[in-house]
């Protein structure tokens, strides 16, 4: 079951994006909160909406490759 992050700043669609631990976009981020282990990026992305509105899945990692 992979690991799963949120970025704490915002992109340009004023969005939090969702990034499996893996993701080279992750290692560009400023800072993410860990939201632990889910099955896919749909329940990440649901735990990271208790935290933030805006929030969306990195169109890069949340492919089925990971999941």
């Amino acid at each position: 079951m992979p690991k799963y992050y949120v970025d704490e700043t915002t992109n340009n669609d004023e969005l939090h994006i969702v990034h499996h631990g893996e993701c080279e976009n992750l290692e560009k981020t400023e800072s993410a909160i860990s939201l632990s282990y889910h099955n896919n990026i749909s329940s990440a992305v649901d735990k990271a909406k208790k935290l933030y509105d805006n929030v969306a899945g990195c169109p890069e990692c949340s492919d089925s490759s990971y999941e």
